[in-house]
C-alpha cells in the first residue's frame, strides 16, 4: 500500500469545497475497494459526499453509511 492510498483528515479539509466539514481522527486505507483500518468520521451534507463510521477492528465495519469520492477514489457503502 502506497502513501497515495491513505487519506488523512487534513487532506479531507484541503480537498472538500466547503468551510465546515466535520472531521475527526485521521486514517482511511483503501485496499481493493474495501475500507480497512479506519477510525474516521466526517460528512459533508451540502456536497452530498462523506463517510460515517462508528467502530472498526481492521476486519469489518460495525457501521458504514453513504458514499465518498476523494482524490479520485469512489467507495460505495456495503
Amino acid at each position: 500500500m502506497t502513501r497515495a492510498d491513505w487519506i488523512c483528515g487534513s487532506d479531507v479539509n484541503q480537498h472538500l469545497d466547503t468551510e465546515d466539514p466535520i472531521v475527526s481522527t485521521a486514517l482511511i486505507a483503501i485496499d481493493d475497494l474495501r475500507l480497512t483500518a479506519i477510525t474516521a468520521s466526517w460528512i459533508d451534507i451540502e456536497h452530498l459526499t462523506g463517510i460515517l463510521i462508528l467502530g472498526t477492528n481492521n476486519s469489518f465495519l460495525l457501521f458504514y453509511s453513504t458514499t465518498i469520492t476523494i482524490q479520485g477514489y469512489s467507495v460505495q457503502s456495503y
